[in-house]
């Protein structure tokens, strides 16, 4: 080794960039296997809340409202269904609208119909799935969503940090 030249300014500047690279894909690693995080799901009866809380859900909430709800539990599963659900959903939420057809409305809501199908994740907890045959999509102010499900249904998994009222 001592016999050899150094190497070059170039090569120099290859091994200077390899090592930033593999830092950044540890560093990366490391912060991909943090624990999930998971969507705290309410379940409420309108005439118990306010119209401000209803409209202003933590962070990473799903909000589920709506009158007549029919609740089953199966296994490690809840499915909330009814008439007409509304879902608050908070601005740190990942949401992933699918339907057969969408139309815009001039105040910024858009119209989902067919079969409809909405996924919220937070981080890789397990998702939220909600469905109907029409939703009203409406972007909140402060971020986030309002969504108007008819006739819809919500799954949600059992998780540890998950709140029921």
């Amino acid at each position: 080794m001592v016999k050899k030249a150094v190497p070059s300014h170039g090569r120099r500047t290859f091994g200077r960039a390899c090592a930033v690279v593999a830092s950044l894909l540890v560093g990366f690693s490391v912060w991909a296997t943090q624990p999930a995080t998971a969507i705290r799901l309410a379940v409420e009866d309108p005439a118990s809340i306010t119209q401000s809380a209803a409209s202003t859900p933590a962070k990473d909430s799903v909000r589920v409202v709506g009158t007549d709800l029919n609740i089953q539990r199966d296994g490690d599963f809840d499915r909330v269904t009814g008439a007409e659900l509304q879902l608050f959903i908070g601005p740190e939420v990942q949401v992933q609208f699918q339907s057969d057809t969408v139309s815009e409305e001039s105040n910024r809501s858009r119209t989902l119909e067919g079969h409809v199908s909405i996924t919220l994740t937070s981080v890789d907890a397990q998702p939220v799935i909600a469905s109907a045959m029409k939703a009203v999509v409406t972007p909140e102010s402060g971020g986030g969503f309002k969504v108007r499900l008819e006739h819809g249904s919500v799954i949600d998994r059992h998780e540890n940090g998950r709140e029921r009222r």
